[in-house]
């Protein structure tokens, strides 16, 4: 489940997403799992220029074909967990994002949910 989480993200070449706090926009610039970059625009400013600086300035990272290429898990899966937050916008993204239907995560679900139910009929 971790694994496939993880991969998911990593083969992203690059994701920008936003997220509005009172009266700016933040930015968030990631690649192949790792954050690469972070930005701020005030009012008044165009967000397409501090998308575009952003995106110019953000750290390079190789896919070298490997499953993390340029972070560790614990960074995965701090910026998956912050991804999954309601208030984020994907901005721009350069690949494919996506999670098997039939996955790890949908099968530990169902076994979490059986074991639940097992635990409340042995009053635990």
């Amino acid at each position: 489940s971790r694994g496939q989480r993880i991969r998911g993200i990593s083969r992203i070449a690059q994701l920008v997403v936003a997220i509005q706090t009172t009266k700016e926009w933040e930015f968030i610039c990631i690649r192949h799992g790792r954050l690469v970059g972070s930005a701020i625009s005030k009012p008044g400013v165009d967000i397409r220029q501090t998308i575009e600086s952003l995106t110019l300035t953000a750290e390079v990272v190789k896919d070298d074909g490997s499953i993390l290429p340029a972070s560790t898990h614990e960074e995965t899966e701090k910026i998956l967990f912050y991804l999954e937050s309601s208030d984020i916008r994907i901005v721009s993204i350069e690949g494919e994002w996506s999670s098997p239907i039939f996955s790890a995560s949908a099968a530990r679900q169902r076994m979490e949910k059986l074991l639940g139910n097992d635990q409340v009929v042995a009053n635990f």
